[in-house]
């Protein structure tokens, strides 16, 4: 059992390329984007810096997808943030803008039901396989690899780093 554990995480490693490709590359990736789950409501909070050259009397603009969500002072969002709603899977923008050009946020929305899939595959792992470490690898491989965009390199590699 403990062979067939340890070739199965062998086997994902091996299929995901993980030995053949640098670190490095993660670098060279689109820009980092947030994801949450479609449905459910959630806080983004504008960096201090991230308005652009917003003092503090300053008036932003937030838009998702083109919909104004928010137009007040800039330290309000900034402090308190802003609840915002996916409400279909897929990329969306948050746009922050005081005039032009605005700073765009890409955000994914996913299915609010692949968030209970990676505790379910790490209780199964552990039931079928009688390892635990390799059942939370594998769970957390797998939460992993919905929030690096179903890359499995990617997953991997991050929970490596």
């Amino acid at each position: 059992m403990r062979r067939a554990a340890a070739s199965l995480l062998a086997g994902i490693m091996l299929a995901s390329g993980a030995a053949a490709l640098p670190g490095a590359l993660l670098a060279a990736q689109e820009p980092e984007s947030i994801t949450v789950l479609t449905g459910i409501p959630f806080v983004y909070r504008p960096p201090a810096g991230e308005a652009p050259s917003a003092g503090a009397g300053d008036s932003i603009a937030v838009t998702l997808d083109g919909t104004v969500v928010y137009v007040g002072p800039a330290a309000a969002a900034v402090s308190k943030g802003i609840t915002l709603t996916a409400r279909e899977n897929g990329r969306h923008e948050i746009a922050v803008a005081r005039g032009t050009p605005a700073r765009v946020v890409p955000v994914r929305a996913i299915p609010g039901v692949l968030s209970i899939l990676p505790p379910l595959i790490a209780i199964l792992f552990a039931l079928v396989f009688r390892q635990v470490v390799v059942a939370l690898l594998a769970g957390i491989w797998v939460g992993n690899l919905f929030l690096s965009g179903y890359r499995p390199l990617d997953s991997l590699l991050r929970i490596v780093d």
